[in-house]
């Protein structure tokens, strides 16, 4: 056997290096054409894959939308209206116009033929407002024979004297320090159970000034002392009798507050 050459084996080596580089540029020349290493082509890349040219329709531009038409008409149409308004004014205002004269010139002419002066109606009118009376002020509460109700009490207020200066008899006898106020009520039961009317619990005013009962006076101006304020009023009945107030002279009560026991609320009674 012959030794071996050391150029043959420089020779392969260059060989191989040269077959490489080969194989290498033609891949590339692949990917340039179109190729992806995938072996799909690339539309972009491929000559015969080109993107189609844009028309020139595309770039034409839009037609206005229907809206702004719409509106167009409409403001025409407006302003046609607007324009024969003007022009035609309507006939009732020239009516009114020419019928106002005619019906003065005929109450003229009508006043005129009579020969009399036309009187008008509402010059009366003052005359039957004056003679009309005013109205009476309403009143503020129960007065004189009216009932007022406290609780189980109906009271009847029915004669109020004044300027009495004693009251009882030549042995038993009240006398006034100013004047001596009577005021004469009914009092009925309206509960369901006896009930005593006690004349200490009724008060009298003049203005905001408060009185209060002369219970002394009270019971001397009963019959015989028997005063009905100190018996018990059974459901349904009713006594009469007389409270007495001590006012002074030259003044009268503007009211009264009645109660049918030392808590209760009250009721006004205007003399």
């Amino acid at each position: 056997m012959s030794p071996r050459r050391p150029g043959r084996r420089v020779r392969r080596i260059t060989c191989h290096i040269t077959c490489g580089r080969l194989r290498s540029s033609h891949t590339k020349t692949k990917v340039s054409a179109g190729e992806t290493s995938s072996g799909r082509t690339c539309p972009e890349a491929s000559p015969g894959l080109r993107p189609a040219a844009r028309t020139p329709e595309a770039e034409l531009p839009q037609a206005p939308p229907k809206l702004f038409w719409l509106l167009m008409i409409l403001g025409l149409l407006l302003l046609i209206g607007i324009i024969s308004s003007i022009a035609n004014p309507p006939k009732d205002e020239a009516g009114s116009v020419s019928v106002q004269p005619s019906s003065a010139s005929s109450s003229s002419s009508t006043s005129k033929a009579d020969g009399k002066p036309s009187t008008s109606s509402k010059k009366s009118a003052p005359a039957t407002s004056s003679s009309s009376t005013s109205p009476a002020p309403a009143k503020k509460g129960p007065g004189i024979e009216d009932e007022a109700r406290d609780g189980q009490f109906a009271f009847t207020v029915t004669k109020v004297k004044r300027g009495v200066k004693s009251v009882g008899d030549q042995y038993l006898n009240a006398q006034a320090q100013g004047q001596f106020c009577l005021v004469t009520m009914t009092v009925k039961n309206i509960g369901d159970s006896p009930q005593t009317m006690f004349s200490s619990n009724q008060k009298g005013f003049i203005g905001d000034t408060e009185y209060g009962v002369d219970d002394t006076a009270t019971l001397y101006t009963a019959k015989n002392g028997d005063s009905p304020w100190i018996k018990d009023i059974n459901p349904g009945n009713a006594l009469t009798g007389t409270i007495v107030f001590d006012i002074p002279k030259g003044k009268q009560l503007d009211k009264l507050e009645l109660h049918d026991s030392a808590f209760s609320g009250g009721v006004e009674v205007f003399l």
